[in-house]
């Protein structure tokens, strides 16, 4: 470690060089060396870009690049440095590369399905549909606590509008995102309206 900055100050252009010694040494004492403290607690990955584009950000730190350079850490030394594709494209599945778009995806195949029923379930609701490892729908849950789903649902309702959810989405196939190499799992949140007559609105914001 060399430098702690604050919040924002790499967008200043420059560093408070005396400032960040300050801090370093009220932190580590001994520990600093030529202005320097090996970070031997540091156990974990380090990944940098090897292209412009982002597949998915957590909206404050956590970041999977479509191609990235890994560092594996262990105990402040580098143990591993690997380069990933994170993103397999095939031209026979969707793509998933833009997140914000797929609840539409998802929205555009529930609407073929149909919606009005004899027993007048209403499954207007806020759901989480998890696209899999394998890059297909692999379960979908309304958006609610269990107390919630107590309060307002009863068993057959909820079974119903899970399985028409379920049965709507089942065929599509996505490409495969990849978080270090390891295909991962996630989940998209979309909300819809039904109408008596069955006609179905999204209102996914």
């Amino acid at each position: 470690m060399i430098d702690i900055i604050n919040c924002g100050e790499l967008r200043n252009g420059k560093i408070d060089k005396s400032q960040s010694h300050e801090k370093m040494k009220s932190i580590f004492g001994e520990k600093l060396k030529n202005g320097k403290v090996f970070i031997d607690w540091f156990d974990g990955y380090i990944n940098f870009p090897l292209n412009d584009e982002v597949i998915r950000w957590d909206g404050v730190f956590y970041t999977i690049f479509e191609r990235e350079k890994v560092l594996t850490i262990k105990n402040g030394l580098v143990k591993n440095e690997e380069d990933f594709d994170n993103y397999v494209d095939d031209p026979k599945r969707i793509d998933r590369r833009d997140k914000s778009k797929i609840s539409d995806l998802l929205f555009k195949k529930l609407k073929k399905a149909k919606w009005k029923n004899p027993d007048e379930f209403d499954c207007s609701e806020t759901y989480f549909v998890t696209i899999d490892e394998k890059g297909v729908v692999s379960k979908v849950r309304m958006a609610l606590s269990d107390e919630q789903i107590d309060e307002y649902y009863d068993p057959d309702e909820l079974n119903f509008c899970i399985d028409k959810m379920t049965t709507a989405l089942k065929d599509l196939k996505f490409d495969i995102i990849l978080d270090k190499g390891k295909p991962i799992s996630e989940d998209i949140y979309i909300e819809i309206w039904v109408e008596d007559n069955g006609k179905i609105e999204n209102w996914t914001n």
